[in-house]
């Protein structure tokens, strides 16, 4: 029997999170950009610099927090985003070219692009939702992502709406929710974590 671990929470929080994502242009400073114009952007500007303000873990895909594994971008520098200070002026040799950023969810990288623009870098790109997104995005919605997206995970990440036609259509696919049992019923303490479950699914706790 084939098998599919889905956590409901993490659903609504990434269709919730998106909607809290900055505009694309929402500042002066960087530029917040989509998927769907990397390849382009990047193509127009040869000799960039990919940046990975992740930590080393997640990277790697070694981080102890397996929801942080979420793959990464070819060609990508690592540099935490605690580190980047001390790199500083290591960068700036290359202030001249378009610096590409991105983390999990574009919440650091914005720190990082803010910081670079302020400290003389004209080209600035922060790469809207980050990992999380191009971890859901198809070949549409991120043209090159096969040939941008690099995993070390044994598993596959998927969107809430592939994951229904899965359901729906596979009578042998088992459905694992691994929240608290308290919120697989619906009567947690915290009102927020009641968001219901998914039909037959099968409650196994994580923890």
């Amino acid at each position: 029997m084939r098998s599919i671990c889905l956590q409901l929470a993490a659903f609504i929080c990434f269709y919730s999170g998106s909607a809290q994502l900055p505009f694309k242009y929402d500042n002066t400073s960087y530029k917040a950009i989509y998927l769907n114009q990397v390849s382009k952007l990047m193509d127009e500007n040869p000799g960039y610099i990919l940046l990975d303000v992740r930590t080393p873990g997640e990277y790697s895909d070694t981080s102890n927090y397996s929801n942080l594994n979420m793959g990464r971008l070819k060609g990508a520098r690592n540099i935490d985003i605690d580190s980047i200070s001390s790199h500083l002026e290591e960068l700036k040799k290359d202030s001249d070219k378009a610096f590409f950023i991105y983390c999990s969810h574009s919440q650091r990288s914005r720190r990082v692009s803010k910081l670079l623009s302020e400290n003389g870098f004209k080209k600035v790109f922060n790469i809207n939702g980050g990992m999380s997104v191009v971890n859901e995005a198809d070949n549409m919605a991120f043209p090159d992502k096969n040939k941008f997206y690099i995993s070390n995970t044994r598993y596959v990440n998927i969107s809430a709406t592939p994951a229904c036609e899965l359901i729906l259509h596979d009578p042998d696919l088992l459905t694992i929710d691994i929240r608290s049992k308290s919120q697989f019923e619906s009567n947690d303490p915290i009102n927020q974590n009641n968001i219901g479950r998914i039909k037959n699914a099968v409650n196994i706790p994580a923890k």
